[in-house]
């Protein structure tokens, strides 16, 4: 590349801005101005805008000034006394711009301080000129990262503008006409308030366009009618996508089929975008399933499998996505697929970009706008994002990767990031095998295979030594399991994996009678798909029957079974005592949220030997306590963050409760004896809270009758029953008396009399 700068030079028409610049005869660039409307320069304008979106960048209304923030970053890099100099700017363009060619350095370098000379030939003050590099550089780095990227490139980047513009905008543009862009301004009087600004047109060239008046609307209008589906200027990809273009079948054959075969016209890419619901067969699908995998990673295709639903975009994720001017799907478009990056191949990042702005104009023409809109389109960004890495590794065109989702969950965004995916070389599956899971992709043009039979798989097989493949007698063992235990009120070994506790507001004598009973057999027991509804018991003994302290400890002895875990004074968990998971308590909480994936992923995770569906639920039933506010102090003075680390820190007498906790059976119990005057901690009553909402029994033993439990709960109190008279000064045993000479029931029936 040359080191002088581009030559601006005046078009002769319209078209000259899409010859290449090879073609060009030297280094010359074009920026006119359109001061009238016709059919043709319609066309023009859309035809650039496409152009622009994939490889520049479209100015809707004026560019946002950098906030103090933005100021404050590019100080870090350039210092507070920077120098305006062509050989300071070119050793800090590097670093601030690092997607920016190093050919283009010195020229970019030189042609943003010969536009900063026309300032101080106008008298400018040296504070306006470095207030003028200031905006300049933060432009390029938050406003413009795609043009960044293009300059140098074999395509000539594009810039074009709608409407007015101020001075330190057209030297802006100026300055990147003269590093190699084309630009166009499209203006709605007629050119005359950039007449103002530039009588001599020493910038730019006027083109008349035509004597129609521009049509109501402008510039919106316009933008939406230059939707990025179909482009007449010059693409820096050469192939074009087909979707489901031949003979799908039963879908697994038509992914399976080469490229080569699939019957592609010239420059053609043809996909599959198909969904397949049930089973040919349920005895050979997970077989069927492995061969087919196999086969797809023989051929040394990219194939990326997600089981479920999507997941959420994190906050880390969110925040790498550049954001700009969102308020219309055009300006949502051109502002978030600068974020879109592929450095390993261009043309594929060129139909990532494409796909992206089609879908954001898809969603809209659905209703989907404003706020709704802008989310919609950051979260596809992320998916991409994180996506792309593995389905495009090592990938040349016209090849095609796979990208599977298994056990369809469905929505909006993720309907329309599988309609992203099917506009680019990328064959989609989605797998729905059990025909009872949710399943919702409406408004999605996807092929439909519909079978008879349904499997219940959660994961797709991963082949290896360690896959699962179920026989016929397995499938049989299934089908019984079915009829014995749904609806039947039989219940297999730990069946369910989800339970809500239904607080049960019993009289003391009720107490020892539903003790030992099983869930099932307990009042407002219910079963509601795969959740169950466990009534449990949360109370508070304060007194002393009649005063007999030896009957107090053998009752108290007779609760204290092989699945209750007993504290034996307060505090149980000084309060702010040591735990190991404090430290990271900010980073699993965050935002309001408790990030589930990122805890169970990480290494300290204390939890991750119980089974796995247990892991969820302590997890689950963690961000309820959050949620709720169940203890004074959560979203108010960080005890969210305490409740984070007492959690993940219990005893592992507690946590074996959790491991074997079957949630229609017998219910673990939490057995909590203060008989002295001292209040319980702060994490005690976290601890009790969140054992209750799991589905503990929870009873606390206070023969002083002080008010030493309920200070910190809140919307979540104990019920309290007074059973005789109020005794201090006890020493609570090491080790309870056992009672051998009568059933607890009977025990507790002299205990909890009536009086």
């Amino acid at each position: 590349m040359s080191d002088s700068l581009f030559v601006r030079k005046c078009v002769k028409s319209l078209g000259d801005y899409f010859v290449p610049m090879a073609s060009r005869g030297g280094n010359f660039v074009h920026f006119s101005r359109i001061c009238g409307w016709s059919g043709d320069t319609a066309l023009f304008v859309s035809e650039f805008c496409r152009d622009a979106r994939t490889c520049g960048c479209v100015i809707d209304g004026r560019i946002p000034n950098p906030d103090g923030g933005n100021i404050a970053f590019f100080e870090e890099h350039f210092g507070k006394n920077f120098r305006i100099t062509e050989d300071s700017v070119s050793s800090n363009l590097p670093r601030w711009l690092p997607s920016l060619r190093k050919t283009v350095v010195p020229l970019l370098s030189r042609s943003i301080i010969r536009s900063l000379s026309v300032l101080s030939s106008h008298g400018k003050p040296e504070g306006a000129v470095r207030s003028a590099f200031v905006k300049f550089m933060c432009w390029l780095y938050y406003r413009f990262p795609l043009v960044v990227s293009s300059l140098g490139s074999s395509r000539v980047p594009k810039i074009i503008a709608f409407g007015d513009i101020s001075a330190h905008e057209l030297l802006f543009v100026h300055a990147l006409v003269g590093a190699g862009c084309d630009a166009v301004l499209v203006c709605a009087d007629g050119g005359a308030s950039y007449s103002r600004l530039d009588p001599s047109s020493t910038f730019s060239d006027s083109i008349s366009g035509g004597t129609e008046p521009l049509p109501d609307g402008f510039p919106d209008s316009v933008l939406r009618g230059a939707g990025p589906s179909v482009s007449c200027a010059p693409d820096s990809c050469a192939f074009r996508v087909v979707t489901n273009a031949y003979d799908i079948g039963d879908g697994f054959c038509a992914v399976e089929t080469d490229v080569s075969a699939r019957g592609s016209g010239e420059n053609e890419i043809r996909n599959v975008f198909c969904r397949i619901d049930g089973a040919e067969d349920r005895n050979l699908y997970e077989g069927k399933l492995l061969s087919f995998r196999r086969g797809i990673e023989s051929r040394g295709r990219n194939i990326v499998v997600v089981d479920g639903g999507i997941p959420r975009a994190t906050t880390e994720e969110i925040a790498r996505i550049r954001r700009g001017r969102e308020d219309s799907p055009a300006a949502i478009a051109s502002a978030l697929s600068s974020s879109i990056q592929w450095g390993a191949s261009r043309e594929i990042e060129s139909m990532m970009r494409r796909a992206f702005s089609e879908t954001v104009f898809a969603e809209s023409k659905k209703g989907c706008a404003g706020s709704r809109l802008v989310s919609r389109a950051v979260t596809l960004c992320c998916y991409v994002a994180r996506y792309a890495p593995a389905l495009f590794r090592n990938m040349k065109l016209p090849s095609v990767s796979l990208f599977i989702q298994f056990g369809a969950e469905g929505g909006a965004t993720e309907a329309a990031f599988l309609s992203l995916l099917s506009r680019l070389p990328v064959d989609v599956l989605v797998l729905r095998p059990d025909l009872n899971s949710p399943c919702d992709f409406s408004g999605v043009e996807i092929a439909a295979v519909k079978n008879a039979e349904s499997v219940p798989l959660s994961r797709f097989p991963a082949g290896g030594d360690f896959s699962r493949v179920g026989t016929v007698a397995f499938r049989a063992e299934r089908d019984l399991d079915g009829i014995l235990y749904t609806g039947t009120g039989l219940f297999r070994e730990k069946q369910h994996s989800r339970a809500e506790a239904v607080i049960l507001r019993t009289t003391a004598d009720e107490i020892p009678i539903l003790w030992g009973e099983e869930a099932r057999f307990r009042p407002n027991f219910r079963v509601d798909g795969d959740v169950v509804g466990i009534p449990v018991i949360f109370a508070k003994i304060s007194g002393v029957d009649g005063g007999d302290v030896g009957r107090y400890w053998r009752t108290i002895g007779s609760l204290s079974g092989n699945d209750a875990f007993v504290v034996r004074g307060a505090p149980f968990i000084k309060h702010g005592s040591f735990s190991p998971m404090a430290r990271f308590a900010s980073e699993f909480y965050r935002d309001g949220r408790l990030r589930v994936d990122y805890i169970k992923a990480h290494p300290d995770f204390p939890y991750r030997i119980l089974r796995g569906e247990m892991q969820d639920f302590i997890l689950e039933k963690l961000s309820l306590l959050i949620e709720r506010k169940l203890v004074r102090g959560i979203g108010e003075n960080g005890t969210e963050y305490l409740a984070v680390s007492t959690i993940l820190n219990m005893p592992g007498e507690i946590v074996r409760l959790f491991q074997n906790f079957d949630f229609t059976k017998k219910s673990p119990k939490f057995v909590y004896v203060n008989a002295g005057e001292s209040e319980i901690s702060v994490e005690d009553s976290i601890l009790s809270a969140f054992l209750v909402v799991c589905g503990f029994d929870v009873v606390f033993f206070v023969p002083t009758g002080y008010r030493s439990v309920e200070g910190n709960f809140r919307d979540i109190l104990p019920d309290e029953h007074v059973v005789g008279d109020f005794v201090c000064g006890l020493s609570v045993p090491d080790e309870f008396p056992a009672d051998v000479s009568r059933a607890a029931r009977s025990i507790f029936g002299k205990f909890f009399r009536r009086r």
